[in-house]
């Protein structure tokens, strides 16, 4: 029902999905997992910091696409997104290791996401493609 959704609202709608009642379950979802990580957070290290990821919007996206995640919508799992944050926090580890200048980092960040963005758009086109199309 997700993929279908964020595939294509019409389409879902007229298979019978309830679609403004499961983005909304989502958003819920998605809020309830923010606060447990949250919780998590504040319990380990006895303070909270409303602060702590700001500015990290686009690390975080690029994670997700290079898991899979299409900028689009529609398309991505969880377990791809684990491993898309896998490679990007192993990169990021292994760039500090680097003797080249920590601004190259996010340089090297939106190369990463450009090359995740053309893969995953051409994996999916390959996806969508007919059977025994010659085009």
């Amino acid at each position: 029902r997700i993929f279908a959704t964020g595939g294509n609202q019409a389409a879902a709608v007229r298979t019978g999905i309830q679609v403004d009642r499961l983005k909304i379950m989502l958003y819920i979802a998605v809020a309830a997992s923010a606060v447990l990580v949250a919780a998590i957070n504040i319990f380990t290290i006895n303070q909270g910091n409303a602060n702590s990821a700001v500015g990290r919007e686009f690390e975080v996206v690029t994670a997700a696409v290079i898991g899979g995640a299409l900028l689009t919508g529609g398309y991505g799992s969880p377990i791809g997104t684990f491993f898309g944050a896998l490679l990007f926090g192993m990169v990021d580890q292994g760039f500090f290791f680097t003797p080249l200048p920590d601004v190259w980092f996010l340089t090297f960040l939106g190369f990463m996401l450009l090359i995740a963005v053309v893969i995953n758009n051409y994996t999916r086109n390959a996806a969508l493609k007919p059977r025994g199309s010659s085009q």
